[in-house]
């Protein structure tokens, strides 16, 4: 029974590394996440939405490190979770311009009805 038993440990241990490997790496969603996060950080990510960037960096380490070794199926995971992370930073990002810009016209507005409101300034000439 006991030769049985050593026998079957290299078989277990070779079937938890196929296990871990679960595929082929996940190039694709690696780009897209790495695409998606440099994306954001041209939208102005860093300053509207920081957290969500640094969570879609983190991830998508985690996951190239991940697929270095050898867990596949957690580097897929990890990278469709950064490209979302991205995409969230990017729509915050963009709400808050939008936002900005909101104010901005409501200060310009703002602006021309004080400037409409005034009295116009008489320049000495005076009409009959």
């Amino acid at each position: 029974m006991q030769v049985v038993t050593r026998s079957l440990l290299p078989v277990a241990a070779l079937v938890a590394m196929v296990g871990c490997s679960s595929g082929p790496r996940p190039v694709e969603q690696l780009a897209r996440a790495s695409t998606l996060i440099e994306q954001a950080e041209k939208t102005g990510a860093a300053r509207f939405a920081a957290a969500d960037l640094e969570q879609a960096r983190g991830k998508l380490s985690r996951a190239e490190t991940a697929a270095d070794d050898g867990d596949q199926e957690t580097a897929l995971r990890l990278a469709k979770e950064a490209a979302v992370d991205a995409e969230l930073a990017q729509a915050r990002s963009a709400a808050a311009e939008a936002k900005n810009s909101e104010e901005e016209l409501k200060r310009s507005l703002q602006s021309l009805r004080e400037e409409a409101g005034r009295k116009p300034a008489t320049g000495g000439a005076e009409s009959p």
